[in-house]
């Protein structure tokens, strides 16, 4: 099921995993929610997010709009109710967003996420390395996109037109430098 308004060029410019990702001022959040369901989940809601200017970022946005379909689930159901969130995003978390995140996750012990990142957002500074440790901290799969997520991504969310997914130059090589920098994050207490 192809989601996304957004054309293949602008996939490409915002989703590529660039050490250096100068004029990458937007982030993009492609999910979906799935009901866990013994071996396989039920699809509930998939969609595409991009952050406000000078407005709320996509974490936030999700979280509105995860409030808004939990609390329209019958009350008894809720908490019976697993959902697997996947997450696509073009930049990790902020700092803050992260810390959000993690305070909704363990609010809510029935939602599970996994969330892909294209690239690390301020990966030295200290405060952004904690909150991508909270989100660990809070039962969150906290990853960098590899070959298999970003296909997965373009067959899901991108108006591809029926191209088929073409990785870039040095992705597979910037997936290894971003995963062993966000292992050494995440192990680092």
């Amino acid at each position: 099921m192809t989601m996304v308004a957004k054309d293949t060029w602008d996939f490409l410019f915002q989703y590529e995993n660039l050490q250096f990702a100068d004029g990458r001022n937007m982030t993009y959040l492609c999910y979906c929610v799935e009901e866990k369901n013994g071996d396989t989940p039920m699809l509930l809601h998939i969609d595409v997010l991009q952050n406000e200017v000078a407005g709320s970022h996509v974490e936030i946005l999700f979280l509105s709009f995860m409030r808004r379909f939990l609390a329209s689930i019958d009350q008894s159901l809720q908490e019976a109710r697993e959902s697997q969130v996947t997450w696509y995003i073009s930049w990790s978390p902020c700092a803050d967003c992260a810390n959000t995140v993690a305070t909704f996750l363990r609010e809510r012990n029935n939602v599970h996420l996994r969330l892909f990142a294209s690239r690390l957002y301020y990966r030295d500074v200290p405060e952004y390395q904690q909150g991508l440790r909270a989100l660990k901290e809070a039962g969150a799969q906290v990853e960098i996109m590899s070959s298999l997520e970003f296909s997965d991504c373009w067959d899901h969310f991108v108006d591809h037109q029926g191209e088929c997914f073409e990785p870039w130059e040095e992705m597979d090589e910037n997936v290894e430098i971003f995963s062993q920098k966000l292992q050494d994050i995440l192990e680092t207490r």
